[in-house]
């Protein structure tokens, strides 16, 4: 994104080079920082995600007590446009390939 730089982008996984394939599911992992309040990132993940005030609460609770919060899994452009909406407040937001528990 224009005028960004390297600690506002988001991260690829290890490895990863251009999109293979767009319906490939990423994990957006939100990771916590000591900058942002809890306010600015429920604000962020309503902003960025189909989601309650109560849900963006909780993944803001997540972050806050455990370090980083899976927020969503979506394919591979929505998990991109969900993690930069999110990075605009300055915290970190990787994309992880997402491998379902089985």
């Amino acid at each position: 994104m224009p005028g960004l730089d390297s600690r506002h982008a988001w991260h690829r996984p290890k490895g990863a080079g251009e999109p293979q394939d767009d319906k490939q599911l990423l994990a957006v992992r939100v990771m916590d920082n000591p900058l942002n309040t809890v306010r600015e990132v429920i604000d962020a993940c309503s902003r960025a995600l189909p989601v309650s005030e109560r849900e963006a609460f909780r993944s803001a609770c997540t972050i806050d007590h455990a370090g980083s919060c899976v927020v969503c899994v979506e394919p591979r452009a929505e998990a991109e446009r969900v993690a930069a909406i999110i990075q605009r407040i300055g915290i970190e937001v990787r994309l992880e390939p997402y491998a379902p528990e089985t």
